[in-house]
């Protein structure tokens, strides 16, 4: 596949799976997005690799601080909230 059809084919997916993606997959995609371009070439680049317990603990880290927002905008609803927190698979 080249580029172009590489971009004209992509799609997001907006869900997670429970399913463990070997390290091997991992460090390939890292080192292939190391490649990307940038705006001035400056390879800002972070990357976080979350697995295992550490994936509940983001969700309810997020969701968390998504109650405490909502304490006080009061924009934020429950079930968006619990939304988040269900956001990655246990």
């Amino acid at each position: 596949m080249d580029v172009l059809d590489a971009i004209r084919n992509r799609r997001s997916v907006n869900r997670v799976t429970s399913k463990p993606i070997p390290k091997a997959d991992i460090t390939d995609l890292l080192n292939a997005a190391m490649w990307a371009p940038n705006h001035h070439f400056t390879e800002p680049w972070r990357f976080h690799v979350i697995a295992n317990d550490e994936r509940t603990k983001m969700s309810d880290f997020v969701a968390d601080a998504m109650e405490r927002e909502a304490e006080t905008q009061g924009d934020i609803t429950e079930a968006a909230i619990a939304k988040v927190r269900r956001a990655l698979p246990r």
